[in-house]
């Protein structure tokens, strides 16, 4: 399913001066350029169905977005840019009988309204202006300072643009584990074997775990899995008061030998499988699973038929099947 046809087509529907706007401030935006009432509701139990990865929902017609706040983030820019996707969609009746034609037409709608809401949030432009060439991590925070988007999403943005094997990840400084990592596969040999995977502790030794608040760090290094296997890499960081932010590549992008290094590595040779779950797009590598079809997430570890059963729950009196959110103390609509 291929969506950046459509995101583009969706994007025409904005001015450049509404995109640098909402951009800059998605919330105000919302309200002074398309007139939407925009509520924040604390306990929001409605959420996007087939995967949509925003706490929000929005009654077009009506012109309201409503979307659980979220102070200590950025994550609600996502909800606000991916409702405004659904109202951009709404405009255009050909990408209206394109998601018709599809084999799961709202998991189609919910994906392609994520990619608009990344695009919205982090123009081509801006990132061309912030990420270097090489990359560095300190790129990446600049990006995360300068624009709407959350620092996830723009290690997604930054990753895209290595040159070769190599990743952008996010590190707990608390915990020490991998909080996020978007990988930029071999372009032709595809997935490494060995790479920081979400929720994996940082290697003990390893330089990163003695890199102080606002130090940087470019140097030669190594990545340990769970299974005692490691692989060398170089790596770029930078760290706050509760993070770390590194690019790790397979090449020496930086400068740091005198003389190339040849870095080997294994690839996997399993199948890939591109889906959205947890708000983003992932590729992942692994055989799917044999009902669904579908790849389990990194980050939940569900495939769709383990997502789909999580949002639903047995009426304890009818035995009826009904969204978790429709249950109240265990009981449904008609029998509460």
């Amino acid at each position: 399913m291929m969506l950046e046809r459509w995101v583009q087509r969706a994007l025409r529907k904005l001015t450049a001066a509404q995109r640098e706007h909402f951009a800059l401030d998605p919330l105000r935006s919302l309200g002074d350029d398309h007139r939407f009432t925009v509520r924040a509701v604390e306990h929001l139990a409605s959420r996007r169905d087939h995967g949509g990865g925003c706490d929000g929902t929005s009654f077009l017609e009506d012109n309201v977005i409503l979307y659980a706040p979220s102070p200590n983030s950025k994550r609600q820019n996502f909800t606000l840019a991916h409702e405004l996707g659904h109202w951009l969609v709404e405009q255009d009746s050909a990408t209206l009988d394109w998601l018709a034609d599809q084999d799961e037409p709202q998991a189609a709608i919910e994906s392609l309204c994520d990619a608009i809401a990344q695009r919205l949030l982090l123009p081509e432009d801006l990132i061309d202006y912030v990420v270097g060439r090489p990359i560095r991590a300190q790129d990446v925070v600049a990006l995360f300072e300068q624009s709407a988007a959350s620092l996830p999403v723009c290690a997604i943005a930054a990753a895209a643009r290595l040159p070769q094997l190599g990743a952008v990840i996010i590190i707990d400084r608390r915990t020490m584990k991998v909080t996020s990592s978007s990988v930029h596969p071999h372009p032709e040999r595809g997935w490494p074997s060995i790479y920081p995977w979400p929720g994996e502790e940082l290697p003990e030794g390893h330089s990163l775990r003695t890199i102080g608040s606002g130090e940087t760090i470019t140097r030669r290094s190594f990545w340990r899995n769970r299974w005692g296997k490691r692989a060398d890499y170089y790596v770029d960081a930078i760290a706050s008061d509760r993070a770390i932010c590194a690019v790790i590549s397979d090449t020496d992008l930086w400068g740091v030998d005198t003389m190339p290094v040849l870095m080997d590595h294994d690839y996997v040779q399993r199948p890939e499988n591109a889906f959205q779950c947890c708000g983003e797009w992932r590729t992942v590598r692994g055989f799917p699973c044999p009902k669904c079809g579908r790849g389990y997430c990194p980050v939940c570890g569900n495939c769709r038929c383990t997502t789909v059963s999580r949002s639903e729950g047995q009426c304890r009196n009818c035995n009826t099947i009904t969204p978790v959110h429709l249950l109240a103390d265990g009981l449904c609509e008609i029998c509460a």
